[in-house]
C-alpha cells in the first residue's frame, strides 16, 4: 500500500479529470461517463490507506492489511472497468463512430467483466482458486443453481430478446392484459409505461413466453370496432353512415384509408367491423368511446336504433340530456323569431316552417356540416355550441373562425345560393339543431316571392361583416345572390 497522501493526490486528480469530462460532454450533449463508483472508488482508496497507517499494532496484521488492499483493488478495479464500458460502447457512439449499443449488452459487459475482477482479485491475495472450487462441489454449484434459476433465465432471456430484436425502446406493445410504450429493455427485465403513466416492470423470461403485439414507433396503429345495427336499415346505406363518421373524425388518418366491412348476421342485428388507424396508438380508446358516441347520434339522427336481443333502452323525461319534442321546440319559437332571419315571415308561415322541418342531436366533437360539400339544409342551434373553421390548404391545418351560441344560423349561404360549403361547423359539446330542409322553403317563397329579396339583403348584409373579420375573402354581391336565390327558389315555377 502506498502513502496516503499520494494515493489522496491521485484522487483529487482523478476526480478532477472526472468532472471535466462530464462537463464536456454535457456541453455536447454527449451521455455523461459513470460518476457514482469512480468518485467511491477515488475517495475509498486513500481511505484504506490511511486505516492501515492509523492502525495500532496489534491490529496492523498481515491478515488485515491483506483485506484492505483486497478491498482497494476491488473498487478501483470496477471502477475502472465501468470507465472502460463508457469509453468503449458509449463514447464512440456519440459522437457517431459506431452504431449505438444496446443497454443490455453494456449491462451485461459489466458484469462479467465484474465477475472475472473479483475471481482475479480473490485469487491473487487469499490464494483461493474461485473456479476451481466451485467446479469440484456439486453441492454448492447444485444450490447456487437452484437459487439462481429464475435470475438466470431471466437473464438470457434478455440476452434472447436483444439479439431477436422483436421490439425498441419507444414501441408499443400489448402482452397479456399489459399495454404500453417500451422504457427500457435490461438485464432481467423490461420496462414499459401504460396508457395510465404506470411503470409495468415485466420479467424478460415472461415475455419470451408470451405472445405480444408490437406497433413501431412512428407506424399507424390500427383498431377494428365492431357494431351491430338493425335488419331494417340497408347494408350499403349502414356502411354509408359510418363510413360518413370516419371520414370526418380528426384522429382517424386518411392513409391507411379507414373501411367498413359486413361481418355477420346476429340474432338481433347486422354486424359490421370498423378498421381504423390513428397516429398515436396511446389514445386508441379515446378514439374508440369518440366514434362509438359520433356513430349513436348519426344512426339515431336517421331514425335507427342500435338493437339489443332482450334488452330495450328506453328515454325517459328524467334522462340526463333529454330529446327536443314538438313542444319544446314550439318553447324556444319566440327565441327563433328574434333572430333577423325569421323577423321576414309572418307567424303562420314561421310555424308552417318550423313545422316541417326536423330536430337532431349531435355528439362533442361531430362534424354538422363539411367545407366544401353542397348542402340544401339551414340549421338553427337551439342547444350546444357550435365553432367554424376554415381549411388552411397549405399548412394542411384549420384555422377558428367563430364559436357560435344559442340561438343561431348556421349554413344559409349555401342554403340560399347553392355554392359549397364554404367552411366547417363543429359541435363543440352536445348540440341540438333544427334542420330546415331547402323544399320547405321554396313552396314559402313561392308562395310569397317578396321573401327572396328581403331574405337576399340580408345574405349579402352578413357577408359584408364576415368580410370585415377576414372570414370571406371574395364576398358575393347583393344583385348576384338574389339571381342565384331565383335560379333556386323560383325555378321550378317559372318552369
Amino acid at each position: 500500500m502506498t502513502s496516503p497522501l499520494l494515493e489522496l493526490l491521485v484522487a483529487i486528480i482523478v476526480v478532477s479529470l472526472l468532472l471535466g469530462v462530464m462537463r464536456f460532454c454535457q456541453r455536447r450533449g454527449y451521455a455523461s461517463p459513470p460518476l457514482r463508483l469512480p468518485l467511491i472508488a477515488a475517495l475509498l482508496s486513500p481511505f484504506f490507506d490511511f486505516v492501515g497507517f492509523i492502525l495500532p499494532d496489534f491490529l496492523r496484521t498481515n491478515q488485515t492489511q491483506q483485506y484492505l488492499q483486497a478491498a482497494d483493488e476491488l473498487i478501483v478495479y470496477l471502477a475502472a472497468a465501468q470507465l472502460a464500458s463508457w469509453l468503449v460502447f458509449q463514447f464512440p457512439a456519440d459522437i457517431n463512430i459506431v452504431k449505438p449499443t444496446a443497454k443490455i449488452i453494456r449491462d451485461l459487459s459489466f458484469f462479467i467483466a465484474s465477475i472475472i475482477i473479483t475471481i482475479i482479485v480473490v485469487q491473487n491475495n487469499f490464494s483461493i482458486n474461485l473456479v476451481g472450487l466451485a467446479a469440484t462441489s456439486a453441492v454448492l454449484t447444485a444450490v447456487i443453481g437452484l437459487a439462481a434459476q429464475e435470475t438466470l433465465k431471466n437473464l438470457f432471456a434478455g440476452v434472447s430478446l436483444e439479439l431477436d430484436s422483436p421490439f425498441q425502446v419507444g414501441d408499443w406493445i400489448k402482452i397479456d392484459n399489459i399495454s404500453g410504450v417500451i422504457i427500457s429493455l435490461r438485464l432481467m427485465t423490461t420496462r414499459i409505461k401504460t396508457i395510465t403513466g404506470d411503470t409495468v416492470i415485466i420479467p424478460n423470461s415472461k415475455i419470451c413466453n408470451q405472445e405480444l403485439t408490437r406497433i413501431r414507433k412512428g407506424t399507424p396503429a390500427g383498431q377494428v370496432i365492431d357494431i351491430g345495427l338493425d335488419y331494417s336499415l340497408p347494408p350499403h346505406r349502414a356502411i354509408h353512415l359510418i363510413t360518413s363518421v370516419l371520414r370526418r373524425h380528426l384522429m382517424i388518418l386518411e392513409n391507411p384509408e379507414p373501411y367498413v366491412k359486413l361481418d355477420h348476421f346476429a340474432d338481433s342485428a347486422i354486424i359490421y367491423k370498423i378498421y381504423i388507424w390513428q397516429k398515436n396508438p396511446s389514445e386508441s380508446i379515446r378514439l374508440r368511446s369518440e366514434v362509438l358516441e359520433h356513430l349513436w347520434y348519426t344512426i339515431h339522427r336517421d331514425g335507427q336504433t342500435v338493437p339489443f336481443p332482450v334488452t330495450e333502452v328506453i328515454f325517459k323525461e328524467k334522462a340526463n340530456t333529454p330529446q327536443l319534442t314538438k313542444k319544446s321546440l314550439n318553447e324556444n319559437l319566440e327565441s327563433i323569431k328574434n333572430l333577423e332571419y325569421f323577423r321576414q315571415f309572418e307567424t303562420p308561415m314561421l310555424e308552417k316552417l318550423l313545422d316541417e322541418s326536423s330536430f337532431h342531436n349531435y355528439g362533442a366533437g361531430e362534424t354538422v356540416i363539411e367545407e366544401g360539400q353542397t348542402g340544401d339544409s339551414l340549421y338553427v342551434l337551439i342547444e350546444g355550441c357550435l365553432q367554424a373553421f376554415k381549411a388552411d390548404p397549405q399548412n394542411h391545418t384549420e384555422r377558428l373562425l367563430n364559436t357560435l351560441k344559442p340561438v343561431a344560423i348556421v349554413g344559409e349561404m349555401a342554403f340560399h345560393t347553392g355554392q359549397p360549403r364554404s367552411a366547417t361547423i363543429r359541435c363543440l359539446d352536445v348540440s341540438t339543431l333544427l334542420e330546415i330542409k331547402r323544399s320547405s322553403m321554396i313552396q314559402l317563397i313561392q308562395a310569397d316571392p317578396s321573401l327572396l329579396e328581403k331574405i337576399g339583403i340580408l345574405i349579402s348584409e352578413r357577408q359584408a361583416q364576415l368580410v370585415q373579420v377576414e372570414h370571406v375573402n371574395h364576398p358575393i354581391k347583393e344583385n348576384l345572390i338574389i339571381a342565384m336565390m331565383k335560379e333556386i327558389f323560383l325555378k321550378s315555377e317559372d318552369d
